[in-house]
């Protein structure tokens, strides 16, 4: 579980991102807030960039930025997705060098090019301004 105070934000690392790669998980979020996945390189998660499962817009978006600039970034990419606070949804993120597609229940997709996703970057897992819950967390790398 990934906890809040107020407009804070919480990450959890989990280390170098392969080039290739599957994560699936289940996510549960509060109303009103942003959790999702993050990439970029070093420790200094605030130049970390967001792929956003966002209750309070419902949608999911990519900005590019950094995690404090969420509310106030036009999105690059993004598709509406209703969230229910408490709802239990599934995501899938295929990741092939910088191309990341997240798929939500099956049935919505968001595909993007990520720079600064490979070669030594780090995905995490964050949440601004919500408590989030990224529960049965699985990676998968394809054998050469």
């Amino acid at each position: 579980h990934l906890h809040h105070k107020n407009d804070s934000f919480a990450l959890v690392d989990f280390g170098v991102r392969p080039p290739a790669m599957l994560l699936e998980c289940d996510i549960i979020l509060d109303k009103d807030g942003y959790a999702g996945f993050a990439f970029g390189q070093g420790t200094d998660y605030n130049d970390f960039t967001c792929l956003t499962l966002d209750s309070k817009n419902h949608c999911i978006h990519y900005e590019g930025t950094k995690p404090s600039d969420l509310e106030d970034t036009l999105p690059f990419i993004k598709t509406n997705f209703h969230f229910d606070p408490n709802v239990r949804y599934h995501a899938k993120l295929v990741a092939e060098k910088e191309i990341v597609v997240l798929y939500l229940d099956n049935a919505k997709a968001l595909s993007s090019r990520i720079y600064h996703s490979i070669d030594g970057a780090h995905i995490a897992a964050f949440a601004k301004g919500t408590d989030a819950a990224f529960c049965n967390l699985t990676v998968r790398i394809p054998q050469k």
